[in-house]
């Protein structure tokens, strides 16, 4: 599965020390979100910014999106993070991954597949390249940085029990 992380799903990732879970997967992102992670978050100080950039640089394809298609999308979208995002899921015929439940529900009714950031993590756990253990770990490194919610977790650690 190639993937098309948005923004904060980069930003939660890098902060919770869990960007190895785009590693086996073919990740795109472009110039949009790129400035978003790394620009304007080094500007900022943050040091996830750094640690995005190093990732990027090394382990993340980029890919050039179409700016008409980006104009006419949008508005639809609202931001452009998420535009980009769709165009290029869409163009590669990739997963989106995003946090934000708004976003989801865009690129779902405009047919593109969707997944959670924390969902990677029970995708990973059914694929047997994590542990149960690993899994209520990680799970709680996102939900530290604000990259899930209590409720989803224990959602997400029922649907774990129901696979074993």
């Amino acid at each position: 599965m190639d993937l098309v992380p948005d923004a904060n799903t980069l930003i939660y990732l890098a902060k919770a020390d869990l960007l190895e879970l785009l590693e086996d997967h073919d990740t795109w992102v472009n110039g949009k979100i790129y400035r978003e992670t790394v620009v304007k978050g080094k500007e900022k100080g943050f040091s996830d910014a750094f640690i995005l950039e190093k990732h990027i640089e090394e382990k993340i394809n980029r890919i050039q999106i179409d700016q008409e298609r980006f104009e006419n999308e949008k508005d639809y979208f609202g931001a452009p993070g998420e535009t980009e995002v769709y165009i290029i899921a869409s163009s590669k015929d990739c997963t989106a991954v995003t946090s934000d439940q708004a976003a989801l529900n865009k690129m779902k009714r405009k047919n593109v597949e969707t997944i959670r950031t924390d969902m990677l993590l029970l995708k990973n756990f059914k694929q047997e390249r994590i542990s149960q253990r690993e899994l209520r770990e990680k799970l709680g490194k996102l939900r530290t940085v604000n990259g899930t919610t209590e409720s989803r977790m224990n959602f997400i650690l029922q649907k774990s029990d129901e696979i074993q």
